[in-house]
């Protein structure tokens, strides 16, 4: 057994009498293992042991890793400070690297964190593509369009071979699409909806941090450290907050092989009706997840074959 399954194990053991009345008084499962700092997966374990049933199984099937990782600038050649165009006459022949990434598994308390202070990065996306080819589903912030072809442009170049297909939750798509804050910085976000904050360069404020790593300070790398697992950390934290509104959300369910009706948002099986979801031709149970809040729908259409077939569609217009 691992330190930390052994840890989850002894929290459990504590606490089970305050853990159980808590269910027992309608608190979720999420809810009470975030407060006994166990991942959601442990907890329901441990109800099914305990009473033969499971109150929650959240994310049962899709493994899904929150990440973020942090680049070199590359440097270049001016005799102007203000609105300069690069040339590639004026750019140093240097590329842009990883130099760290830092990741979590969703639900999970440990934040794991790894370091390049090497000219070529080539080892750390080999431990990189590791990690990438156990998830199912990766979520971060800008993600979409940074991360993702940042990784992949750094694999081409170092002469690897792609990560398994992956799907990507972009929180930064998710905050410009559903939502209208004042900015979509991921610190901003997590400002809004009162989770942990992004940590400032405190020793090393703005550039200065990149050019001391670049350099060997180890104090930057350790302020790097921890700037990176936070970033981790509250992007999960503004996910948990935000997905309820995603829609349509990635399902977390297929592949489970499951008999049960699960929430396709994040797995649970503590839904309930509410009332019908219909389109122009269609109507279907609704369901709302109890856990997460999101809504979801069956699949078999409850108009009987007659209504059906004199059922006019909408013709669509120009």
């Amino acid at each position: 057994m691992s330190k930390r399954n052994k840890q989850t194990k002894k929290t459990l053991n504590q606490n089970w009498d305050e853990i159980s009345r808590r269910i027992s008084n309608g608190e979720t499962t999420t809810s009470v293992a975030k407060l006994f700092g166990v991942s959601r997966q442990a907890l329901s374990a441990r109800l099914k042991k305990k009473s033969g049933t499971v109150h929650t199984t959240a994310n049962p099937s899709a493994k899904m890793l929150v990440m973020d990782i942090e680049t070199s600038p590359f440097t270049a050649y001016s005799y102007n400070r203000w609105q300069v165009n690069i040339s590639d006459a004026m750019r140093r022949d240097d590329n842009i690297t990883i130099l760290s990434f830092s990741y979590k598994w969703l639900g999970d308390k440990e934040v794991y964190y790894e370091e390049n202070r090497n000219n070529c990065d080539k080892d750390i996306l080999e431990k990189l593509s590791i990690v990438l080819n156990e998830a199912d589903i990766v979520i971060g912030h800008n993600m979409q369009r940074f991360d993702t072809p940042m990784v992949n442009t750094r694999l081409v170049m170092n002469g690897l071979t792609p990560c398994k297909p992956y799907r990507i939750i972009d929180t930064l798509k998710i905050a410009k699409k559903h939502y209208r804050f004042e900015k979509n910085t991921l610190d901003w976000v997590a400002r809004s909806l009162n989770c942990s904050r992004k940590l400032e360069h405190k020793a090393f404020p703005g550039m200065s941090i990149w050019i001391e790593m670049l350099h060997g300070n180890d104090e930057a790398w350790a302020e790097n450290q921890e700037y990176n697992k936070q970033d981790v950390v509250v992007t999960e934290e503004i996910y948990e907050k935000m997905k309820a509104f995603t829609k349509p959300h990635i399902s977390v369910i297929v592949g489970s092989g499951s008999n049960m009706k699960r929430c396709p948002t994040c797995g649970s099986t503590d839904i309930k009706q509410h009332g019908f979801y219909y389109t122009n031709v269609s109507k279907f149970q609704q369901y709302q997840c109890n856990d997460c809040n999101s809504f979801s729908r069956a699949r078999k259409n409850l108009l009987p074959k007659e209504a059906r077939e004199n059922l006019l569609a909408p013709v669509a217009g120009i």
